[in-house]
């Protein structure tokens, strides 16, 4: 009976039920992209595996440390003494002591790229292999000794330049193939912008062999025992002391612990907890931004479904009351428009996202080939899940039923003998 009643009201309607349908279509397909976009970073951001892996590191410096770099001959400051990494190495919780170190003076580098050849200042820091968690760079790889040295550059830099130097400049991205195998030369107590003495300057060779999230933004990384080896045989500067160090711990449980003991000896600990903390609340607020938005496509269709079944109503009210007159109950009548709006909202909202799952494909490609050059990107921007689409589709219908409460509980209160009587 009421398919059949539904039915008819289409056929008699249809631009009414259209017009409802592609505005709800459309709200949905916004919606499920933009949800599945934010779905999608989160699970970049928050990986499992690197969460856990990030939630038993500590960074430690030296009391009075404030910088990453130590460039002795122009601003002196505190460093870790081998001492200070044997001590932490001895609190039972610590699984693995990562220090880094960095050239005794100043140093620039030359690089040919992009068929030129560019000089800077640089900072040059050496890091063990386990600190750089890198698929690009090999274990061997980073043990070479010899000239031309194995050398890294972090990741954001490449990124920071990319996206930001050269397209506020016009200059064209650089890409991993640009650099890795290129040869650098590193110029010892050289300075591009200070006046310095050239009988010093030491000439020396490096191979870009890959690229690390982990290692300093400013400047080349070099192996450590490589940076250890120059201070002392090149710049006869044989003090082993270290910039800072990453502190890994046996599971997340014992970082606060280890934290504690750490600040007693004096030093200054960062987690990167209070940074995941910071991404997160970064987050709450893009949820917030999002849930705002998507409550104003909600209460714009919304609004829209309500008008259009109340006029839907004032020009059915005949057959409303012949109907009533035939015996249908106020409840029927009632359900017969919500049972309408319900079918309306559910075949929206499968629309809707079938319409997001074909257009987050050429989505995804641009996305991709804009930023093709991002060495830090997910492997995919739009995540759907199915129990997030099977909520959207519930939520859809009840939507629909919440705004077409108001027009049926009116299109069932209609009085048959004043309508009939007109």
């Amino acid at each position: 009976m009421y398919s059949k009643l539904i039915i008819n009201n289409w056929k008699a309607q249809p631009g009414k039920i259209l017009l409802v349908y592609a505005a709800l279509t459309i709200g949905l397909l916004l919606i499920t992209l933009l949800s599945t976009l934010n779905h999608g970073l989160k699970n970049f951001f928050f990986q499992e595996g690197q969460q856990s892996k990030l939630l038993r590191e500590l960074s430690v410096k030296p009391a009075g440390a404030k910088l990453d770099l130590n460039i002795v001959s122009l601003l002196p400051q505190a460093q870790l003494t081998p001492t200070m990494i044997e001590k932490i190495k001895a609190i039972p919780e610590v699984v693995e002591v990562l220090p880094t170190n960095t050239i005794n003076g100043i140093s620039s580098v030359q690089i040919s790229l992009l068929g030129q050849i560019f000089q800077t200042d640089s900072l040059l820091y050496g890091a063990p292999y386990e600190l750089l968690d890198s698929p690009t760079v090999q274990p061997q790889t980073w043990s070479q000794n010899d000239e031309p040295y194995p050398a890294v550059i972090s990741t954001k830099l490449v990124d920071l330049y990319n996206y930001s130097f050269a397209a506020a400049n016009n200059l064209p991205q650089v890409t991993p193939e640009n650099f890795l195998g290129s040869e650098v030369t590193i110029l010892l107590n050289k300075s591009t912008f200070f006046d310095t003495d050239t009988s010093t300057v030491k000439q020396l060779k490096a191979r870009i062999v890959g690229f690390s999230p982990n290692v300093k933004l400013l400047g080349l990384t070099l192996p450590l025992e490589t940076i250890n080896r120059l201070n002392q045989n090149v710049l006869n500067k044989p003090v082993q002391n270290f910039l800072d160090a990453t502190v890994r711990v046996q599971s997340p449980e014992d970082l606060t612990k280890v934290k504690n003991q750490l600040e007693e000896m004096g030093l200054n600990v960062t987690t990167a907890e209070e940074s995941l903390k910071s991404l997160e609340r970064l987050f709450s607020l893009t949820d917030l931004a999002l849930n705002i938005f998507f409550a104003i496509i909600i209460l714009l269709t919304g609004l829209l479904i309500s008008s259009t079944f109340l006029a839907k109503i004032a020009e059915k009210s005949r057959e409303i009351a012949i109907l009533k007159t035939l015996g249908l109950s106020q409840n029927r009548v009632s359900l017969l428009y919500l049972l309408e709006a319900g079918l309306v909202g559910l075949a929206a909202s499968v629309s809707g996202i079938i319409l997001a799952l074909l257009f987050a494909i050429p989505l995804e490609f641009l996305i991709n080939q804009s930023l093709q050059n991002l060495l830090n990107k997910p492997e995919q921007f739009f995540v759907f899940q199915f129990d997030q689409l099977l909520l959207l589709i519930i939520f859809s219908i009840f939507i629909s039923c919440c705004f077409t409460f108001f027009p049926a509980r009116k299109a069932a209160k209609l009085d048959p003998a004043e309508i009939l009587a007109r």
